[in-house]
């Protein structure tokens, strides 16, 4: 990607996701290389007065590490990295992939426990800044992935993470305001119709705080109130395990059947605790530069005229109770083109075949 397209981003992570305030402590913590976006993130926070940190694990080497390691291991280097960021005023966490495939190959429990011990606790103890923002930065790999060209998909990740979201979330206060006001939520597609409650859950405007690209809106279902079927058309990726065509059923709030490509994997998952198999989260899609599927979840779930649901813990800001250590988003694209599907809002269609139908919401269509 062109320099100045990168310092473009890095500039919008520190100035408006961020804010970066002088003498701030910023760590800048990358999984891959990135180095060209972390060159500008420096510059950048140096450039607002704060004060940069820097950890960096190539896959090579995070592969090589986990192969052989061990619980205590794991639960160290842990322990070392949340000491760091409880000094931190701001956290970068930036993901470069060029083969999602790649740890396949490290034992089962290693992963499961790097996962559990490392990669959970840290997450948590991110969100517990004020500040913090996630990013993946584009490959060849993840091109190949989307079906896209190298080219394309880095256009594709510099639209749709400098968009003016200062403006962009103004535009989305009216299905805001409309979701406060609503209670039962309904999704009608293929192999889909599921309905639950929203009464009182809060929805958050995701405006590029928290996630770079961002461009979304989620909320939750009140716990027990979500019935039927629904049937996911876009790949998810978890664990290292690519989870597709995921068809859901539940009943009263309870999961009763599960099935994908990889079915017995999917129920391990949502065997994890009490709260995997129950749904943390609703959100709908609304980015207007990511208008198809990239088999990578931080762009699918922003895509315009799409929904997703989440499998297990809900976030503080539209907290339904449910509590998990697992986050499995489900994406269902809505447009016309792969079968279509209608939402309604206490009964009232409000968006057809991915495109919001009421006239105080036709801005989000762009």
């Amino acid at each position: 990607m062109e320099h100045n397209k990168i310092r473009k981003v890095a500039r919008k992570i520190v100035k408006h996701s961020l804010k970066v305030q002088p003498n701030e402590k910023v760590f800048i913590d990358v999984i891959g290389k990135a180095e060209n976006l972390v060159l500008s993130l420096i510059d950048e926070i140096y450039n607002c007065n704060g004060i940069p940190f820097l950890d960096v694990i190539s896959i090579e080497a995070l592969k090589t590490l986990l192969s052989n390691s061990t619980n205590n291991q794991i639960e160290l280097m842990a322990n070392n990295k949340i000491t760091l960021i409880k000094e931190m005023d701001a956290y970068i966490g930036i993901r470069e992939d060029e083969n999602i495939y790649e740890l396949d190959d490290i034992p089962r429990e290693n992963y499961k426990i790097y996962t559990e011990k490392y990669m959970q606790p840290i997450q948590m103890e991110m969100a517990m800044l004020e500040k913090w923002v996630l990013t993946r930065m584009p490959t060849p790999g993840m091109a190949q992935q989307a079906k896209i060209s190298y080219k394309e998909m880095c256009n594709l990740y510099y639209e749709s993470s400098t968009i003016d979201y200062t403006h962009w979330g103004e535009t989305v206060k009216n299905l805001s305001e409309l979701l406060d006001r609503t209670e039962k939520v309904r999704i009608v597609a293929p192999q889909t119709d599921l309905s639950f409650s929203i009464k009182d859950i809060p929805n958050f405007i995701c405006d590029g705080t928290f996630n770079l690209p961002d461009g979304e809106i989620f909320t939750a279902p009140v716990q027990g109130s979500i019935s039927g079927t629904i049937q996911f058309n876009v790949p998810s990726t978890y664990m290292g395990q690519v989870f597709e065509n995921v068809y859901l059923e539940f009943k009263e709030g309870t999961l009763i059947k599960a099935t994908c490509n990889n079915s017995d994997q999917l129920i391990t998952i949502l065997s994890t605790d009490n709260g995997a198999s129950k749904i943390g989260e609703f959100g709908i899609g609304l980015n207007p530069s990511i208008i198809k599927p990239t088999q990578n979840i931080l762009f699918d779930e922003k895509m315009i005229g799409s929904i997703h649901l989440a499998l297990g813990q809900a976030y503080p800001m539209a907290d339904n109770g449910n509590e998990s250590s697992i986050h499995l988003d489900l994406v269902l694209n809505l447009s016309e083109n792969v079968g279509g599907g209608r939402i309604y809002f206490d009964d009232v269609l409000v968006c057809e075949n991915g495109k919001f139908i009421l006239p105080e919401l036709n801005n989000l269509n762009n």
